[in-house]
């Protein structure tokens, strides 16, 4: 059984996942995976003895297991994704904390409001200024595509703030998510299964 060790970030560090290695049964070295680069498809990493360790398949599909399994127990606690929730989780990428479908406070959407300009602003619903892709539409035309929420109008927080629905990533003025829901991870392991 393969003993890794899992650290969420910090506001001053990524996610990190470390790994003992033993030769016949004694400790060599410990190997320090930066989960950003493991989730942008990189498998050697540094050792604390100086070296690098390459993962082999088998390991590197054990690794990204069990960074899906670390991160949904994360994810998973919190049944409203708070502004608050994101940081605390230590999950730097906001992909990685919230997926289309979770509830979302008011705050979050606030604070992607007053970073970007909305695109499309209405009030059952906003979209996050710059495009997140260019997909495909029905017609078969090229269309911008935006991160969007949209209100839940009978739901409320203890402030009587109103609750968001996070849609995805929705052509504009749209709110029907149209990005493949697969997670990073989920697309690694597929790929790295396929070709083991």
């Amino acid at each position: 059984m393969i003993n890794f060790r899992y650290y969420k970030g910090t506001g001053t560090s990524y996610e990190t996942i470390e790994l003992d290695l033993h030769i016949g049964g004694k400790y060599i070295t410990t190997v320090s995976v930066d989960v950003i680069l493991l989730t942008g498809g990189i498998r050697t990493f540094p050792c604390g003895n100086g070296d690098d360790y390459r993962f082999n398949d088998e390991m590197y599909i054990e690794l990204l297991k069990f960074l899906k399994e670390e991160r949904k127990k994360i994810t998973d606690s919190y049944p409203v994704k708070t502004f608050e929730g994101w940081h605390e989780s230590g999950l730097h990428d906001y992909d990685d904390y919230c997926f289309p479908g979770d509830k979302v406070d008011n705050e979050t959407v606030e604070y992607f409001i007053n970073c970007l300009p909305p695109t499309t602003y209405k009030s059952g619903y906003v979209q996050i200024g710059d495009p997140y892709s260019c997909e495909q539409d029905e017609n078969g035309e090229l269309r911008y595509t935006y991160s969007t929420f949209s209100i839940i109008n009978s739901e409320k927080d203890s402030e009587g703030n109103p609750l968001w629905l996070y849609n995805g990533i929705c052509f504009e003025n749209g709110t029907v998510n149209v990005i493949n829901d697969i997670s990073r991870i989920d697309s690694l392991l597929e790929k790295a299964i396929k070709t083991a």
